[in-house]
């Protein structure tokens, strides 16, 4: 289950493909409620170049704001933004791109 809301993404190309719909899954909605994310401080972390990474598997794009310590993951190829995640340390970041 996903909600598709409209977010400009800067950087969002990738393999020829470029978006600025991102579906919202409902994992991550709820994960913006509890974590008091809201539609616009996703928006502004989504300005931010991603990077591709590998969890489980499964090939991911990550995006992160550093000053604001916001991650977001997103389902790479179809824009499905998976989770968000708050007070993320650098170091996180550094082994999710090993």
């Amino acid at each position: 289950n996903y909600k598709v809301i409209p977010l400009v993404a800067e950087y969002f190309c990738l393999d020829g493909f470029c978006g600025n719909e991102f579906e919202v899954s409902n994992h991550a909605l709820m994960r913006m409620e509890k974590r008091n994310v809201s539609i616009d401080q996703l928006q502004e972390v989504l300005q931010n170049k991603p990077f591709q990474y590998i969890h489980d598997c499964i090939g991911k794009l990550g995006y992160y704001d550093p000053i604001k310590r916001i991650f977001v993951a997103v389902l790479e190829g179809n824009n499905k933004i998976l989770t968000v995640i708050t007070n993320i340390q650098p170091q996180y970041i550094e082994n999710l791109k090993r």
